[in-house]
């Protein structure tokens, strides 16, 4: 019989072979990995989940090229009772210190907006002419600050209970740790605010460094505790603390090269790789079990030789290797999704799936090696098993037996299920929040919902306008278009905050300047990033619209809304134009999951092909094809059902753990045909039940289980991850005992109804 491995397990003779150079090889490698671990770093690149081969990437390609998305804006939120004039001193002195920070290089106010006409220096030249409005005597009034044309409620909320400090940070908070030195600055600095006032650092770039801070610390955490509990689960198996050692060496070694893998590669950790370390813990175990298993009672019957793994090697490795391509297909499967963050996703996953494969077949030998010259005795099948395990034997086969007499009406049933559940599936919706990272009990959360209900809101939309602006003057026609435009969109939106220049121009013909090219460029050469990000192009040539929008909106409905009313004005086709961070999620959310839910089909099917040429059987292709599409499409149904929306993190969970769930098809049907040379048809499913069937139940309990501590993760995106991770792994293991061996039973009866040996 060929290998179904397609001779892949052959890696492992060589460990069987030469131990010793095993053991040296696992070791370095290990020492390598951790290597690469100590290289790992974090980073924010949110918007890279969403970038891809779409317009709307596109479109933001062209933003952050061009000028900057404002949605990068940092503030410091500060509450206190502004229409005290004693309230205002204190928070214009409060600025003062904040602008003092080492990490910042200025800021930017309500007050330092409506002082900005004093710091132009004003010169005659062409197109320049002023006259200056006499000063109003006596301090700012609040009640105008807050309809400032600059700010229109952003910077100072029109219930004057609210202000924000835009913060310029002196370095790049790409990087992660400039933006913790930033936070611990401002964060320590607002502890001593008067007390008059009460701040806090927002926007969505902390908001997102939240999320890893808090990732980061529970990870270890996390790996811990999945560690323990597979390490209790191969006790509750094998029935010795001493079998589960051996069993727990394959899982270190993969989640450390896992780790390693992205640290020597020169990637950065990031929300979306942080959901790949605890599945690759999961699967080791799941793996290192199959294994160690299947070892013990050869190395009993061998007097405990070394040797005797060579045949666990010839007999678990070809399923184990079939297991891990399937895997590796489920995970390059997001090669579809359009999402570079999310191929990224793929391919390091992948890797680190071969890398499972790997340590089967180096390290476990390696670790059996080196336990044997410990004194390890492994005790044989029916002396090492638990109690548990035989029950676990006993139920597998009982239903194995049932499933035999009604083989026939079963696959009906199955075939009828998977078209319920299809339909089912095909009626989930799509969806996607900025927020999806951040619990809602969370001061982040709380305190974004308070920006938005006070500050306008935390999305800006911004749109470019086909309208250029000459170098030596602004022509008085772009002007007027983007007046125009301004108004209409006003009139469409009247409740938001919105921003051009027109909103610049009010301002300074409400201050008696001139809107001369002199005095805009000298504007925007002294304007805090906030204002001129939001109203032109970094290269001062090209307009810019910007509308703010809430959490709660339809973003993706307002900016369409903002396309047509601007398009209308000029007469020109805008659709797609609009952009910012908020817009690209809401615009390529819903086209990155449709080709998520397609990823999902391409690895059942893309799977049960493989198996099929595996076994060298087309009908292995449906035999598999059904308890693999089964589960995930029922999971589809049951989101439907409960009107709950198809996220990335459970999009991507569902086809990750997929990937894994083949692992228990893979074993089962390759012991029924191994089973199948010497026995009957029906002896055969019901023996492969029996030997399979308590190993398929204490992977899938490690799966499920050790993926448990991350339900508790500080992001519910982690916890949803986790949490239709375990669905989908749970219901294949229920598809696979309660259907599979029906479908096996009618498969193996097409052939002859004899042994074949």
């Amino acid at each position: 019989m060929q290998s179904i491995g397609f001779g892949a397990e052959r890696l492992g003779l060589v460990a069987v072979r030469h131990p010793w150079f095993a053991v040296a090889l696992s070791l370095g490698l290990f020492a390598l990995s951790f290597g690469g671990v100590l290289q790992l770093r974090f980073t924010d690149d949110t918007w890279r989940v969403f970038s891809g081969d779409n317009r709307a990437s596109a479109a933001y390609e062209r933003l952050r090229t061009e000028s900057a998305d404002a949605a990068d804006g940092l503030f410091l939120v500060v509450e206190g009772d502004f229409a005290a004039p004693e309230v205002l001193q204190d928070f214009s002195a409060f600025a003062d210190r904040v602008a003092a920070l080492p990490s910042i290089a200025d800021v930017a106010t309500i007050l330092s907006l409506a002082e900005l006409g004093d710091t132009l220096e004003l010169a005659a030249g062409p197109g320049f002419e002023t006259e200056l409005a006499e000063a109003a005597p006596g301090p700012p009034v609040p009640a105008e600050l807050a309809v400032h044309p600059l700010s229109q409620g952003l910077l100072l909320s029109r219930d004057l209970s609210l202000a924000a400090i835009a913060l310029d940070p002196v370095d790049d908070l790409g990087e992660i740790e400039n933006l913790r030195r930033l936070r611990r600055e401002v964060t320590e600095l607002a502890a001593s605010a008067p007390s008059s006032l009460t701040a806090q650092l927002s926007g969505l770039p902390v908001a997102r460094s939240r999320v890893i801070d808090a990732l980061v610390r529970e990870q270890p955490l996390l790996l811990g505790l999945g560690l323990a509990i597979g390490f209790l689960c191969g006790v509750l198996l094998l029935g010795r603390f001493a079998d589960a050692l051996v069993i727990a060496s394959v899982p270190v070694f993969t989640v450390t090269a896992a780790y390693g893998i992205i640290g020597l590669a020169g990637l950065k950790m990031t929300v979306l790789l942080n959901n790949l370390p605890l599945l690759i813990l999961a699967l080791g175990f799941a793996t290192s079990m199959h294994l160690v298993y299947d070892a013990r009672r050869r190395l009993y019957d061998t007097d405990y030789a070394f040797t005797a793994l060579r045949s666990t090697v010839l007999k678990i490795g070809p399923a184990c290797a079939l297991s891990v391509f399937t895997t590796m297909l489920a995970f390059l499967s997001f090669e579809v999704s359009g999402s570079d963050a999310i191929r990224e996703f793929g391919r390091i996953g992948a890797v680190s799936v071969f890398g499972v494969f790997v340590a089967s077949m180096l390290v476990h030998p390696a670790a059996v090696f080196v336990a044997l010259r410990l004194g390890w005795r492994p005790l044989p099948t029916e002396l090492g098993d638990s109690r548990l395990a035989r029950r676990f034997q006993t139920a597998s086969a009982f239903l194995a037996k049932r499933q035999l007499l009604r083989r026939r009406s079963l696959l009906i049933v199955g075939l009828a299920l998977l078209l319920i559940v299809g339909y089912g599936s095909s009626r989930v919706t799509p969806g996607y929040s900025a927020l999806e990272q951040i619990p809602p009990t969370s001061q982040t959360y709380r305190l974004a919902q308070t920006v938005e209900d006070h500050l306008g809101g935390i999305h800006p939309i911004q749109l470019p306008l086909p309208v250029f602006f000459a170098e030596a003057q602004a022509p008085l026609q772009a002007l007027v278009q983007v007046r125009r435009v301004h108004e209409a969109v006003e009139a469409a939106f009247p409740e938001r905050p919105l921003l051009s220049m027109t909103s610049v121009i009010r301002w300074l013909e409400a201050e008696g300047l001139s809107a001369g090219s002199a005095t805009l460029r000298r504007l925007f050469e002294v304007a805090p990033p906030l204002l001129g990000n939001a109203v032109v192009s970094s290269d001062g040539g090209h307009a810019m619209i910007t509308l703010w929008a809430r959490e709660r909106d339809d973003i993706g409905a307002v900016a369409a809304e903002l396309e047509a009313t601007a398009g209308a004005v000029l007469e020109r086709d805008l659709t797609g134009q609009a952009s910012g961070l908020a817009v690209l999620s809401a615009r390529s959310a819903p086209l990155v999951i449709e080709r998520l839910q397609l990823s999902l089909i391409l690895a059942a099917v893309g799977a049960s092909v493989l198996m099929a040429l595996a076994f060298r059987s087309a009908a292995v292709f449906p035999l598999c094809l059904l308890p693999n599409l089964l589960p995930v499409l029922a999971v589809g149904a049951l989101l439907a059902a409960l009107d709950i929306e198809l996220t990335l993190a459970t999009a991507l969970a569902m086809t990750v753990a997929l990937g894994i769930a083949v692992d228990d098809t893979v074993h089962m049907t390759s012991a029924a045909l191994e089973a199948r040379r010497s026995r009957s048809s029906g002896e055969a499913v019901i023996a492969a039940a029996r030997s399979v069937g308590p190993v398929l139940i204490v992977t899938t309990v490690v799966l499920t289980v050790g993926l448990s501590p991350a339900l508790f993760s500080w992001s519910p995106a982690t916890a949803a991850f986790a949490a239709f991770a375990i669905a989908t792994i749970g219901l294949a293991l229920v598809a696979d005992l309660g259907l599979l061996p029906a479908l096996l039973g009618v498969y193996l009866a097409r052939r002859r109804d004899r042994p074949d040996s």
